[in-house]
């Protein structure tokens, strides 16, 4: 099994004196900041390889780690969800090889929307 390094960047779309606002949540006890969840799975598997939550002001870059099935070709799905709006949750897929006796493999897998 071989360990993965996967980089995802987010970028916002923001004017250049606008800022993020605070999400619309009446019911809840304060304000709230939106997040983000990053997630590298299987569906058809139903297995989990990486999640990880973050915020996003202008831009964001993070490392997702996992360990990569067994070696030969993959396809995993990378799902980027809102834990505040619903509609604008995002899906691509991550195809990548994995070879027997990596330890580390930290190039770009292609990815598609």
């Amino acid at each position: 099994y071989q360990r993965r390094v996967h980089g995802v960047s987010m970028e916002r779309e923001l004017g250049e004196n606008e800022h993020v606002p605070k999400v619309s949540a009446p019911l809840f006890p304060k304000e709230k900041d939106e997040g983000w969840w990053l997630v590298i799975g299987d569906p058809k598997k139903n297995q989990l390889y990486s999640i990880k939550r973050l915020t996003v002001q202008r831009k964001a870059k993070i490392n997702m780690d996992f360990v990569s099935p067994k070696p030969g070709r993959h396809t995993l799905n990378l799902y980027l969800m809102s834990d505040c709006y619903l509609g604008c949750d995002q899906e691509y897929q991550l195809n990548f090889e994995s070879k027997e006796g990596d330890e580390e493999d930290e190039e770009e897998d292609e990815m598609e929307q």
